[in-house]
């Protein structure tokens, strides 16, 4: 209908035109003029369209900034603690990119992926200053800016702009702050060397400050923070009192429903299982692990000639993984007093024969010996690693235990302990080999050879023990002669 009025509109125009003898090239012209003038409201709209998207556009964006200034408000701290860490890290990257010339550095570092840079050692006779004469350093009357991090103290007086008084690191000079490092809690309580109860996590988060201030272009190593005895007394008490706290947990637990039955054997697994759980899982944390494992002991209670064989194996597993958490964290002394108290404890209970040829009592023996290896004494290492090794041929006899894998293709815990003991007794032979300058063909490397060999041929067609597996391609490469030297 449309169409049909619009040519019924012209033919009416035209016949007007020929009528009045005005030429139809008027007429066209008029039609012309008539379509102008209805173009202009569109073009009308347009603008109006424009300017509202305009406005739109600006009060989207007021809006916006709005809603980040107020998150920025919220989240404040952990804003500043993002920006902070990512401008460490980069700087990070500097230094890694520098001195081993990594090319994938940046995405290394910023994905945690890279390897924390070694730190140099703290000359005996190097500055040794306490943390009263610390704080001197706080660039008060032109002195310098110190800072201390897990010990070590830096001069950042280059670093004036982020330093200075008033500017936003100024808080962390002066003082060891490692805490708020590893935290990024900048409260004042939290500026203190202490690490008690932080997470691996964390901890690695400390180190990876270290890093920065170790090999900043810009700040120099100084020294080191003295030992202050009350400090340690101080850190030292605290971690007694987490122990307590969690000790009064598991005894309030324990209480809790007399009439459950439970004996306080399985309360103590409880407490170890809670252990466990921080020892290994994606927040690690040992500290933790520790006081739980000696609040399971508290609920064991002290060794005693009437203990039943249940509670002694019990307590001896606790000590054993309670000395693998603190070997972690390089007290070897301690964790070779928690070897041998399970040990001593197993053998005055239950006997010297019954004791060593429980699989417990091996893992003590091979890891107090790795304990004894990772604290540089190779040959000590090797008497031990050489008894755990009798101690696991004993227990795999006693268990009867088949040297295959299960429906899911693993291979029995206490031969896989075996067969690692027995890569760790070949490794610390050929250390000590080499510590002894011993010949090529000498005894103690022969029969390091022999017992890799052995493993080899024993594990080298497993493939569906992971454990096994690492262990066989281990001995493969000690056996490989190394290439020799370039001329």
């Amino acid at each position: 209908m449309t169409e049909l009025r619009n040519r019924n509109n012209g033919g009416g125009a035209a016949e007007d035109a020929a009528t009045k003898g005005t030429p139809p090239a008027a007429a066209r012209s008029a039609t012309t003029d008539r379509a102008v003038s209805f173009s202009a409201p569109a073009d009308s709209r347009c603008k109006r369209c424009l300017k509202f998207s305009a406005t739109a556009s600006s009060v989207l964006l007021v809006f916006s900034a709005i809603a980040v200034a107020i998150l920025y408000g919220f989240y404040y701290e952990e804003s500043q603690l993002f920006l902070m860490r990512f401008f460490r890290d980069l700087a990070r990257t500097k230094a890694h990119a520098r001195l081993h010339g990594q090319s994938q550095a940046l995405m290394m570092v910023l994905t945690g992926n890279e390897e924390i840079l070694p730190m140099a050692d703290v000359a005996e006779d190097g500055l040794a200053i306490t943390a009263e004469e610390l704080r001197a350093f706080d660039g008060t009357d032109g002195a310098p800016l110190y800072l201390a991090i897990m010990g070590r103290v830096y001069d950042v007086s280059k670093g004036q702009s982020f330093y200075g008084k008033g500017r936003s690191y100024h808080l962390y000079v002066g003082k060891d702050a490692t805490r708020s490092f590893a935290t990024g809690c900048t409260k004042e309580e939290c500026l203190v060397p202490s690490l008690v109860g932080c997470s691996e996590q964390q901890k690695q988060e400390a180190m990876r400050w270290l890093e920065l201030y170790e090999h900043h272009d810009r700040y120099t190593f100084i020294g080191r923070v003295r030992a202050d005895p009350v400090a340690d007394l101080v850190e030292k008490e605290l971690m007694e009192e987490k122990v307590l706290e969690a000790a009064r947990e598991a005894e309030a637990e324990y209480a809790a429903d007399p009439s459950s039955g439970e004996s306080r054997v399985t309360a103590a697994q409880r407490m170890s299982e809670r252990a466990a759980v921080k020892y290994g899982g994606q927040d690690r944390n040992l500290d933790e692990a520790v006081s739980y494992w000696k609040s399971s002991l508290l609920l064991l209670g002290e060794a005693s000639p009437g203990d039943s064989p249940e509670t002694v194996l019990a307590r001896a597993d606790v000590l054993v993984s309670m000395a693998a958490a603190v070997q972690k964290q390089r007290d070897f002394a301690q964790a070779n007093e928690y070897y041998q108290e399970a040990q001593d404890g197993m053998e005055t209970a239950l006997g010297v024969s019954t004791a060593r040829a429980h699989p417990t009592y091996a893992r003590a023996v091979s890891d107090q010996a790795a304990s004894i290896y990772m604290g540089k004494s190779a040959e000590e290492a090797v008497t031990g690693f050489e008894r755990a090794l009798a101690c696991y041929g004993e227990a795999l006899a006693a268990s009867g235990d088949q040297s295959v894998g299960d429906e899911n293709g693993r291979w029995p815990r206490t031969e896989v302990e075996a067969a690692n003991t027995q890569l760790n007794l070949g490794t610390a032979l050929l250390d000590a080999a080499d510590a002894a300058q011993d010949a090529p063909d000498s005894e103690r490397r022969t029969r390091a050879e022999n017992l890799l060999t052995e493993l080899t041929q024993k594990y080298s067609s497993v493939t569906s023990d992971a454990r096994l597996k690492a262990i066989t391609e281990a001995a493969v490469r000690l056996l490989a002669p190394e290439p020799p030297a370039a001329t």
